[in-house]
């Protein structure tokens, strides 16, 4: 599965998280610091499944759980057409 950002998405980043700024529709999204890391390595390419790999390795979690919750998301971003999903 491959992650797409869509052109009219703007992103600020900092210490406590992220902020996605749709252009299109005007309206943003607050992401806190975990939805932030999964952001970043989607946008710099990785594959939501690598994604919750190295999630799970890192908090001790059971893959398949958080390959649910990266999952869920992506599906959320894809709802509100911050990002297009193929593969």
């Amino acid at each position: 599965m491959h992650v797409a950002v869509a052109a009219h998405v703007r992103t600020t980043a900092d210490g406590d998280g992220a902020v996605l700024l749709d252009l299109e529709r005007g309206v943003y999204l607050s992401l806190n610091r975990s939805g932030a890391a999964i952001w970043s390595e989607l946008t710099a390419g990785a594959a939501p499944a690598d994604v919750a790999a190295r999630i799970a390795a890192r908090c001790s979690k059971p893959v398949a759980e958080v390959e649910r919750d990266v999952r869920s998301f992506v599906d959320e971003l894809a709802r509100r057409g911050l990002v297009r999903v193929s593969g």
